[in-house]
Parts: C-alpha cells; structure tokens; sequence
C-alpha cells in the first residue's frame, strides 16, 4: 500500500460535499466503483463555473487519474467508470441529461440537488438547452497554482486583487493554452494579464486556430 505524505498547506482548492451525503448515501452503498465515481463526481463539478454545472463521461474518462484509481485485476477503468455512473443514477445521486455538442447529443450528469432537478425539468419543458462546449477540458487533474509561478516568471509579482482570477482561469483552460499565451504575450512584448486573458478569452470565443489567425 502506498502511503500518503499528507495534505499541502496554503491556499488550495476545496470540494464541498453535501452532508446528506454521508448520513443517507455513503451508508447504502455496497460497490467501490460507485463511491470512486460519485467522488470524482463531486470533484469534476466543484471545479466547474457558473450554471447549469454539468459534467460528461468523456471529461471523466480523459482524467488518467480517475481511470488510474477504477482499473483492477478484473475490470478496465473505462468499464469500471460507466458501471459506476449506471449505479450513481440509478441510486439517484447523480441525473443523467441529454446536451448537445454541435449536431450530436451527449450525455451530462449533474447532482440531484434542486438546482439539477429544475434544470431537469427545463430541459424537458423545452427552457434549456445543455450546450457541451468544444473548448477542451482544462487541466483540472493538474497541480494547483502552477499558474502564479508562470505569472511571475514572465510578468511580475501577483497582485492579490489578480489571485481570484488567475486561478479561475487556470480552471477554465487548457494549461497548453495558458501557457502558449504567456509566451505570446511575452514574445509581442506586452507582458500584462490583461493581454494574456485576452488571447485566452478569444480562443475559448472563436477555436484556438481561428483566433490565431485573427491575431497574426
């Protein structure tokens, strides 16, 4: 058995879980792919931005860490995550909608809360429209924080006014992307967030390749 060196201190990402949870689900729950899952569940949507928070099979089966800790001797990882949302939503934990990503439906799981059962209901009623986006999942298995050293690196010092928001973003896109426009706004000499969250904001807006044309 591995053994854990232990929580790091500092400002680190939370994951709020209801305590419902562990009065009424944790209990009744008898298969170890279900519990890793419905955690991983929790995970994925803590980190998601604004409404309605939703999260796809496809973003969980792209994290190497939660296919990692479902694969064993008798099941693959991929297996072993559909299994575990089957039983999530068959227990009610988790609701399973219908999105679409351009021309094709794609199913997103959101918490049975009463926020995910009135999105439910709108969703069905014709109110919303779950819209998957074609923006890669950001790196949200990857260390924290990683974002203040690169800011620091090729711009200065963190403002504390910029800490929320550095670290938003370091959630919202892909590290490749944050990365490459840090080193774009490096290279035209305009070394300022404000031109980094620009080039950020237009790859999300238009697809990284149109928004690279748009800027040469």
């Amino acid at each position: 058995m591995a053994t854990f060196r232990g929580f790091v201190g500092g400002k680190v990402p939370i994951v709020l879980l209801p305590e419902q949870f562990f009065r009424e689900v944790l209990p009744a729950m008898d298969d170890l792919a279900e519990l890793k899952v419905t955690l991983f569940a929790f995970w994925a949507l803590n980190r998601k931005q604004g409404e309605p928070r939703f999260f796809t099979r496809e973003e969980l089966e792209a994290n190497p860490v939660v296919l990692q800790a479902l694969e064993s001797e008798v099941e693959t990882g991929k297996t072993a995550l559909w299994a575990g949302l089957e039983r999530a939503v068959a227990r009610g934990t988790l609701l399973r909608l219908v999105g679409r990503a351009g021309d094709q439906e794609v199913e997103c799981y959101v918490l049975n809360s009463e926020k995910g059962r009135q999105w439910a209901r709108d969703l069905e009623a014709g109110r919303l429209r779950l819209e998957v986006p074609a923006l890669p999942a950001a790196s949200w298995t990857s260390e924290p924080g990683r974002i203040f050293a690169l800011y620091e690196q090729n711009i200065g010092l963190v403002p504390p006014l910029l800490v929320d928001e550095l670290q938003e973003a370091e959630e919202t896109y892909p590290w490749a992307w944050i990365e490459e426009a840090f080193l774009l706004a490096v290279r035209r000499n305009a070394r300022r967030w404000s031109y980094v969250r620009a080039i950020l904001e237009r790859w999300a807006r238009e697809g990284k390749d149109e928004g690279e044309r748009g800027e040469g």
